[in-house]
């Protein structure tokens, strides 16, 4: 990645948030030495953007608890709502992306509305899960065990071929129907649209299966998990060339970093010589 000083973004450098940047067990949640990183590898070109399940307000919020106290380029939030910043300390949405998604999501709920009905009385008769669906009419499930949210995928993928608009997100014991045509994947894939950078330009990082869009091969020549990754990201990356860090969350987001970027990290004599000082509060 060759440093620029053109204003214009050269890279994207994108990350999932929870389990990702940040993990609740871990003191701090999110290693502040991180940010050293990121400013070299934003001093490079790169765009730093936050895609996250949450929502904006949610997602923002979550920065502050988990002691990110230095805002991204970009936000992905609700898995593929595209914000900019404001100019004045706020995000504003992407336009015309955010409302055809807005569209396309009462459109699939509507269309959908007795499918989702009918599954929801399969989940209270024959899961151990509850199916619910909230004030804005987004549907979603939260099972007891991950054995049983794998049960309950595995029924909802056998309708996907009658269904083939019928998407899904999942974060361990927890899903949230979608119109199958977004997700973290496509957002990313907009945003390269709009900063005119390809895959070959693009690191991505994810943790969980809703990550699985955005690090796709075809979508980003860099890609990386952490240690507490789930097994099927591991096996993902494994098998398409990605790379699997040793330490979790922030750590492992410092190790990819330094695997795929290290010329640059150099630059701050940011080094792997010996003992990473970076890492010497883990």
């Amino acid at each position: 990645m060759p440093p620029s000083n053109n204003p214009k973004y050269t890279f994207l450098l994108c990350f999932d948030f929870d389990g990702t940047l940040a993990h609740p067990s871990h003191d701090p949640h999110f290693h502040p030495r991180t940010l050293e990183y990121l400013k070299a590898l934003r001093g490079a070109g790169a765009a730093w953007v936050v895609i996250s399940g949450r929502g904006l307000k949610n997602l923002l919020r979550g920065f502050g608890e988990n002691g990110l106290f230095t805002l991204p380029d970009l936000i992905v939030a609700n898995e593929y709502e595209i914000y900019l910043p404001d100019g004045m300390n706020g995000w504003s949405s992407a336009g015309s992306w955010n409302q055809q998604i807005s569209r396309a999501q009462v459109q699939f709920r509507r269309g959908h509305l007795r499918f989702l009905r009918d599954l929801q009385q399969w989940v209270k008769t024959d899961a151990k899960a509850d199916m619910l669906e909230d004030e804005t009419g987004n549907w979603g499930i939260v099972a007891e065990t991950i054995d049983e949210m794998e049960r309950i995928c595995g029924r909802i993928e056998s309708f996907q071929r009658e269904l083939p608009d019928l998407g899904f997100h999942r974060n361990g014991r927890h899903l949230r129907f979608s119109h199958a045509g977004y997700n973290k994947g496509a957002a990313l894939a907009e945003l390269g649209r709009m900063l005119e950078i390809g895959p070959e330009r693009t690191f991505t990082a994810g943790d969980n299966h809703n990550d699985l869009p955005m690090l796709a091969p075809e979508l980003a020549r860099f890609r990386a998990c952490p240690a507490n990754a789930e097994e099927e990201i591991k096996n993902h990356l494994r098998d398409t060339s990605g790379y699997v860090a040793n330490a979790e969350a922030s750590l492992g987001m410092m190790e990819a970093m330094r695997y795929f970027f290290q010329a640059n990290l150099d630059e701050l004599k940011i080094t792997t010589q010996g003992k990473d000082p970076l890492l010497e509060n883990k």
